[in-house]
Parts: C-alpha cells; structure tokens; sequence
C-alpha cells in the first residue's frame, strides 16, 4: 500500500524535510481514506463475498490500544499543565 518512500518517512519522518512530510502525510492520509471506503464496501457485502474478516479484530484491538494511549498522554498533558498553572498561583499576588 506504502511506496518506499512512505514507509521510510512513517519509520524516520524527522529525516524528512517539513514540505516533504507535508506531502507524505498528504499521501498517507489519502490512502487512508481510500483503504477506510474500501474496506467498508467489503465488510457491507461480506455476506456474499465469505472473506475471512478476523484480521479487523487484530485491527480494532489496536485502535483501541493507540486510543487509550492518546487518551493518556493528553490526561499527562493536561495535568502537568494544571500542576504549573498552581505553582504559578501562589505568586500571583505578590
């Protein structure tokens, strides 16, 4: 699905100059899209088609996984944001 390029942009993207990794995130999210309408046809008409469709599990576990850690990461954010804004509080006065 990845040219070469992409796929050593998605493994080092800080090699990459910042038009280049505009374009290659511009590229990726394209076929993202593609791949997601695609991929909905197919589970829609699965049914017939009798494809073996577990992979999605593996695919749908992962999601969940890279949710739950962006959902994480933001909380640690957003916390230490909370914890200077409290320290900065103390000397707002004086």
């Amino acid at each position: 699905m990845l040219t070469r390029s992409e796929q050593r942009f998605v493994q080092s993207p800080e090699t990459f100059s910042k038009s280049q990794r505009r374009l290659y995130r511009y590229r990726i999210n394209k076929k993202i899209k593609k791949f997601v309408s695609d991929l909905n046809i197919i589970i829609e008409r699965n049914e017939k088609l009798g494809l073996n469709l577990r992979v999605l599990d593996e695919l749908s576990s992962t999601a969940k996984a890279f949710q739950n850690s962006e959902t994480s990461r933001q909380k640690t954010v957003s916390d230490s944001v909370v914890s200077k804004n409290s320290i900065l509080d103390r000397y707002e006065n004086w």
